[in-house]
């Protein structure tokens, strides 16, 4: 790879995972999560998503009954 010195290890950029707490399954901090999480390029970081559904009562989407 052009711009590395001999011996040197390409590493990706850091970023980091915002992973829901509780959530019904186990999450994987990596882009490759059951979940598909969505990537924020701005602020170098990836957003998981909970399998209960929270994100639509966070935005307002659900109602609690």
């Amino acid at each position: 790879m052009e711009g590395l010195a001999m011996g040197q290890a390409f590493n990706p950029p850091l970023r980091y995972h915002i992973i829901p707490l509780y959530d019904l399954r186990e999450h994987d901090p990596s882009p490759e999560c059951w979940c598909h999480p969505t990537p924020d390029e701005e602020h170098d970081y990836y957003r998981h998503h909970a399998l209960d559904g929270r994100e639509a009562y966070e935005t307002g989407e659900r109602k609690p009954n």
